[in-house]
């Protein structure tokens, strides 16, 4: 990094470890900046890479960091398609969650003169009515009235 001018605000974890590193020879630094190469190709997938690439020397070569940021991006373009993939089931489930909403609403029912609501056993006649699923014809009222009392679970 640059010199800077005394009195700059550099974090005091940066001052301190450039303080470290001035007493270091330049063998031991190589060999530390080595070693932290090697833990950022192997553990990508755990490291924040902008911080990891800004706490590098600007003199780190690219071929040496090259392994870090192809699991860098290996490892985005996987997140990528896993998410796509997420989505396109979400939107498949939904298609099909919307084809069986329209296949109940095409049934036809047919209201006969004879025709009883399953739950009083009064004529539907001309009343508003529901339909269940398994076909059990309900005045709306008893759906509304059974709902409302203690036999719901």
């Amino acid at each position: 990094p640059p010199p800077q001018p005394e009195g700059s605000p550099l974090p005091t974890s940066k001052r301190a470890e450039e303080a470290g590193r001035a007493g270091e020879p330049e063998v031991t630094k190589r060999a530390m900046v080595g070693q932290a190469l090697a833990l950022l190709a192997k553990r990508h997938d755990r490291i924040d890479g902008e911080a990891a690439l800004d706490l590098l020397p600007r003199a780190t070569p690219l071929a040496q960091v090259l392994p870090f940021l192809e699991g860098v991006l290996r490892g985005n373009g996987e997140a990528r398609r896993n998410t796509t993939v997420v989505k396109s089931l979400r939107r498949y489930e939904n298609l099909q969650a919307r084809e069986a909403l329209i296949q109940c609403q095409r049934k036809a029912v047919d209201i006969t003169p004879e025709r009883a609501c399953a739950m009083c056993h009064k004529r539907i006649s001309n009343s508003v009515f529901a339909v269940y699923p398994e076909g059990m014809i309900v005045h709306y009222n008893c759906i509304r009235s059974y709902a409302g009392s203690s036999h719901v679970s």
